[in-house]
């Protein structure tokens, strides 16, 4: 009876060390389990006119909106590395919302206008020189520019997982780290103080 109960206990420890090691190779897949993730993308505009406008046209332009069919492209990282590749991509619906899935992780979240080397090459090209209407982009900055991403977020199983993109649209005439020197949009006349 001795030697059956060493044959049993050497049986059921050798089925546990092969369970331990199934269990290991399951790991990963526990760990990339994809977690409920929603964006919502609105975006506020600048006042690009010369004369000051009406405040109702401030707050218009203040009030956030949905960024309808707009994508955002996100890096498993905390800063916007444009030499590594884009891990996801997606398009916001009508009302500026997405519903995704993600490992949990940190990520850093772009617009188009930062989601590549190709688009940091464009501007760069664009702007290398000054013109009469900017000076030569600041190339330090620019790249600090792309690295900072729009916003950081981190997708943990217990969170809530929503996040609100945000975007502000610029006058046409702003370039990121290219200064403007070209006419700008009248003001308005001076007020007549004399009655």
């Amino acid at each position: 009876m001795g030697k059956n109960m060493i044959i049993l206990v050497a049986l059921f420890l050798g089925a546990c060390a092969n369970n331990t090691s199934n269990i290991a190779e399951l790991s990963p897949d526990i760990v990339n389990e994809k977690i409920e993730v929603r964006f919502h993308l609105t975006e506020t505009e600048a006042y690009c006119g010369g004369a000051k406008p009406p405040q109702e046209l401030l707050d218009e332009l203040n009030t956030p909106k949905a960024m309808a069919n707009t994508s955002i492209f996100l890096r498993n990282d905390t800063v916007n590395n444009i030499e590594d590749s884009i891990d996801y991509t997606f398009t916001s619906n009508q009302e500026g919302w997405i519903n995704a899935k993600l490992p949990a992780g940190q990520y850093s979240v772009v617009f188009a206008d930062k989601k590549d080397r190709k688009t940091y090459e464009d501007m760069l090209e664009q702007y290398k020189t000054s013109t009469r209407l900017y000076k030569a982009i600041d190339t330090d900055c620019l790249q600090s520019y792309f690295r900072q991403p729009e916003k950081v977020i981190h997708v943990t199983e217990k969170g809530e997982n929503k996040y609100e993109i945000k975007n502000r649209k610029h006058c046409k005439r702003s370039v990121p780290c290219a200064t403007y020197i070209g006419p700008v949009p009248p003001s308005a006349p001076p007020k007549n103080t004399e009655r």
